[in-house]
């Protein structure tokens, strides 16, 4: 039975698809396949119809293509193989270095797959829902672009908890408390677990901290009417929904999982102190 992969490649950082052409080449040459590429831009929508009976995605790029493309194929429930073309990379397993030898682990089936949570949101105006949609890392409540400051009322499980006057909201999975939420004080939870995490953002209250919850909660943010403040959502750092006052975000864990391929035997913690900290065992 010959196997179906598909390259996706940001169109950015592979010029003329010199990388993802080569891993092309690779895998034809280790392993009965058919594989085909796919170039990535800003804001591109990939065609899922393409990717019918594919087997594995490989993605190439940094972390914000692997989430543009984890976001957009969660669905169809395709195990993500991402190889590190940016910086940081932390959502990538493989780094160009080791290519070759994760090539012939994938060809050999030498590989695990490890799912990873993923949360819903839902934007209700006057009653009624005008927005949904999923993320792997976050969604994030932000004032806009020389904003005011905007306040946040937060509830979770119809429990109201505070209002949060501020810059805003982070509400991430685990997976995303090593992106934003970490910058803005949040805590590192292993990316396997199964639970939800607030973290205000340069919130002006004394008490402002991280709210760690149940993966079964919903929540619930209500947007503070003011004319004079601009209020935004952004998913995963790739798209935005301007908001407007008394909008209300409900957010809950998602019925679909992001499926990861692993062929490295770095733990999560090899790869918190590598990649964060830049330092050897």
């Amino acid at each position: 039975m010959t196997i179906k992969y598909a390259v996706i490649s940001n169109k950015d950082k592979d010029q003329n698809k010199k990388i993802s052409t080569l891993i092309c080449k690779q895998l034809s040459e280790v392993s009965l396949c058919n594989v085909f590429q796919i170039t990535l831009g800003k804001d591109e929508k990939i065609d899922l119809d393409k990717l019918a009976n594919v087997s594995i995605i490989f993605s190439l790029g940094g972390d914000g293509t692997f989430l543009n493309i984890a976001r957009q194929t969660a669905a169809l429930s395709i195990p993500i193989l991402g190889i590190n073309l940016g910086s940081l990379g932390f959502l990538s397993e493989i780094e160009l270095k080791n290519l070759n030898s994760s090539i012939e682990r994938i060809a050999n089936n030498d590989y695990e797959i490890t799912t990873r949570m993923m949360i819903s949101c839902q934007i209700i105006r006057n009653g009624k829902i005008i927005y949904k949609d999923n993320a792997l890392n976050d969604f994030v409540i932000s004032r806009g672009e020389l904003s005011r400051i905007i306040t946040l009322d937060l509830t979770i499980d119809n429990s109201f908890v505070d209002s949060f006057p501020g810059d805003g909201l982070i509400i991430s999975t685990p997976t995303g408390s090593t992106g934003y939420a970490l910058s803005a004080g949040g805590p590192v939870i292993e990316h396997n677990s199964k639970l939800m995490l607030v973290t205000p953002i340069c919130s002006h209250v004394m008490h402002s901290r991280s709210f760690v919850i149940s993966k079964k909660a919903i929540i619930a943010i209500k947007v503070i009417n003011d004319e004079n403040s601009r209020c935004l959502l952004s998913i995963d750092g790739q798209k935005t929904f301007t908001l407007q006052g008394n909008d209300e975000i409900k957010i809950k864990m998602s019925k679909i999982q992001a499926k990861l391929i692993k062929v490295s035997d770095s733990s999560f913690y090899d790869t918190l102190r590598k990649k964060m900290y830049n330092r050897e065992r």
